[in-house]
């Protein structure tokens, strides 16, 4: 149950952010584009204190904006994106047994679908 909701989750927040917000704003410079999916997706994870922890936060959400950019513009492919921001968000509350075989079971089910 927990697999499924992550990678459902993932797609769907990929639909928005890679599907219709990056397609949108690809006749933007490339920097500015991230920094604007960036800044919404920080905001969309409801951080709007500038503590620490956030700023170390929206530096992850800039790289993961960055590379999870990389990865739908090599293969235009939701699932393989949704697939590569769902492992993220095992991450969450560090990494445990549970987490890593969960990881090690979406990355097969990642690497068949490539």
């Amino acid at each position: 149950m927990l697999l499924f909701t992550v990678l459902v989750y993932g797609l769907l927040e990929e639909i928005g952010w890679r599907g219709f917000l990056q397609e949108q704003l690809k006749n933007l410079p490339k920097l500015q584009s991230i920094i604007i999916i960036t800044v919404l997706w920080f905001i969309w994870h409801l951080n709007f204190e500038f503590t620490d922890s956030n700023m170390i936060f929206l530096g992850v959400l800039f790289l993961g904006t960055w590379g999870i950019g990389k990865v739908y513009n090599n293969t235009y492919s939701l699932l393989a994106v949704a697939g590569f921001h769902s492992r993220n968000n095992f991450f969450r509350n560090g990494l445990h047994q549970t987490e890593l075989i969960l990881i090690v079971i979406l990355l097969v089910i990642w690497i068949i679908y490539l």
